[in-house]
């Protein structure tokens, strides 16, 4: 069972505030869902175009987290797979763009040297 006590008396355990070291900064949140992002966007059509950007975000986020993190002695682990998922992302994206590319501009030389 549980009590809950005045801050002036608690610890920071009991009051619920976490301890110094697990405290993750936004930027290392926002690397991880930018990340996340980018790779549901690279496998949706209308996204593939959004995924490059979001991906790049999640690169340059996730190492300034990763930096900042690691300094201060906190968790890095969000930053590390936002920088991951992001780079993932970022590359497996251009290449899907790279593919389009080539299949659109064949198709098009296709039907223009059929049509004439």
């Amino acid at each position: 069972m549980s009590t809950v006590r005045s801050s002036a008396g608690g610890t920071p355990e009991s009051v619920g505030v976490p301890a110094s070291g697990s405290v993750r900064g936004p930027m290392d949140r926002t690397a991880y869902v930018l990340g996340i992002a980018a790779m549901i966007a690279t496998f949706v059509p209308p996204g593939l175009f959004a995924a490059p950007v979001l991906g790049l975000l999640a690169v340059v986020l996730g190492v300034a987290a990763l930096i900042q993190a690691r300094a201060a002695g906190r968790p890095y682990d969000q930053a590390l797979i936002g920088l991951v998922l992001g780079g993932t992302a970022l590359v497996l994206s251009g290449t899907l763009l790279w593919m389009f590319r080539h299949v659109i501009a064949s198709a098009l030389h296709d039907a223009l040297v059929a049509s004439g």
